[in-house]
């Protein structure tokens, strides 16, 4: 991202891709296409970056909720994502989107995020 921090549009841009080629090109589930693109910006979801985490955890699941993905409700890994979300919607969002209002994207940011938690969060 030619060394500067990406934007929300350009890390949603990225996970579509990722979930694109994990489908049509390897052949793989909705679900592990989806575990396919969160991967692919496990350096912003794990790093210590609030602001590039929440960005890149709501890219991740907007690639999801495009498909309509069912996670799996026994599964470890549905666990582990979707408690790494809740906590940074709960914990970083306001205070990162406060601390960033009036960047590029905003709107489709907070238009994701609402998205994002009635899909995937509200019966968390």
């Amino acid at each position: 991202m030619n060394g500067r921090e990406p934007t929300y549009r350009e890390l949603r841009d990225v996970a579509s891709r990722a979930f694109r080629e994990a489908t049509e090109k390897r052949h793989l589930t909705d679900l592990q296409a989806f575990a396919f693109a969160y991967e692919h910006l496990a350096i912003f979801i794990d790093g210590d970056d609030a602001w590039r985490r929440l960005l890149a955890l709501t890219a991740a699941f907007k690639a999801a909720a495009e498909v309509d993905l069912k996670l799996l409700d026994d599964s470890p890994f549905t666990e582990d994502v979707l408690i790494v979300l809740r906590g940074s919607y709960e914990r970083e969002a306001p205070s990162e989107l406060s601390r960033h209002q009036g960047t590029s994207g905003g709107d489709d940011l907070q238009a994701d995020m609402e998205l994002v938690t009635t899909r995937f969060l509200r019966n968390f």
